[in-house]
């Protein structure tokens, strides 16, 4: 789906374990200087993650952008070899204050997380539904039009009940990276990023 009816992409990024990544789209002039504002670029918001200020978007003659319609494309966007080289394929190997690693649970996708040992079956699986929630938590208006979307479960705080841990820099860093490569490109009319064919 391309993505030209926005004229530009506004991109906010609040990275903080006990708060989400916070993006919210503005249909701006008719520019050619679209752009992703990087998160060193815009102060982080103090925002509640479960309540995104979301700024709504005005639908064109062809209709508003779903949900689906985003995981789609998001899903899409994503890369192997970012996933790989940026250091995904060591997150499900991070272990919680009691010795286990996040695989040791999430291997098959418990409690809707696909954390694998097996670096490309993790990152297929998060491709899709409900595992890309993981990533992303994309967010609709009233009328079913995607809006926003706020950080994913990895980096929200965990439910009570949930072995106690806290990502390392670096897996933290890889997550953070990933998102906003992948974010790039989705907001980027030039990818055409087809939602992603189920393995």
């Amino acid at each position: 789906m391309k993505l030209g009816r926005w004229a530009r992409v506004l991109a906010v990024l609040a990275l903080a374990t006990t708060a989400g990544c916070h993006f919210y789209f503005d249909e701006g002039d008719d520019d050619d200087d679209d752009d992703v504002v990087l998160p060193d670029a815009r102060p982080i918001p103090d925002a509640d993650p479960l309540q995104p200020d979301a700024m709504p978007v005005q639908p064109d003659a062809g209709g508003c952008e779903t949900v689906a319609d985003f995981i789609g494309r998001f899903g899409g966007c994503m890369s192997l070899t970012d996933w790989q080289g940026l250091g995904m394929c060591d997150v499900p190997l991070q272990t919680t204050d009691g010795g286990d690693t996040c695989a040791t649970c999430h291997t098959d996708g418990t409690a809707m997380t696909f954390m694998s040992a097996d670096c490309e079956d993790t990152y297929n699986a998060n491709r899709f539904q409900p595992y890309i929630l993981g990533l992303v938590q994309p967010v609709a208006n009233g009328e079913g039009c995607f809006v926003a979307f706020q950080g994913g479960k990895w980096l929200a705080t965990p439910p009570v009940g949930h072995p106690t841990f806290t990502f390392s820099d670096t897996n933290k860093m890889a997550i953070e990276n990933f998102f906003q490569f992948t974010f790039t490109r989705y907001a980027d009319d030039t990818f055409s990023c087809p939602p992603p064919m189920a393995p």
